[in-house]
């Protein structure tokens, strides 16, 4: 198995498990979702590693077209659960908008992702 499968793997089994806590066992993964936000640094150390970890990864081992491809199915899938919960959607929209420059990191991403997609095509 290469890196790209076992990241694969690893996705799909945690989406399996996630799932099945989520219809089954809801309280369940309110808690663990308590204990993440309890220890937000923490939590985002661990999220920044894993990004860079995984992002090392798939953009060493797929073209980028296909990684933004990809993104953007990713999206299109959080936007059917957001457009399902349409006041929640509007009042995360206004706090980011409120304080857009803490997601610095992550809009920076997006842009270098955009742009190398954007070049990868058209050159």
């Amino acid at each position: 198995m290469n890196a790209v499968e076992i990241l694969a793997l690893v996705f799909s089994v945690g989406i399996i498990v996630k799932m099945a806590v989520f219809f089954f066992m809801p309280k369940a993964l309110s808690g663990v979702v308590d204990q993440f936000l309890e220890k937000k640094n923490l939590f985002l150390a661990l999220l920044l590693g894993l990004t860079l970890v995984v992002g090392y990864f798939i953009l060493t081992n797929v073209i980028i077209e296909v990684v933004v491809a990809v993104m953007f199915l990713s999206h299109l899938l959080i936007g059917l659960m957001f457009v399902q919960y349409p006041k929640e959607a509007q009042e995360l929209t206004t706090d980011i908008l409120k304080d857009r420059y803490r997601i610095w990191l992550v809009a920076l991403i997006y842009v270098l992702l955009a742009v190398g997609a954007f070049v990868a095509v058209l050159v």
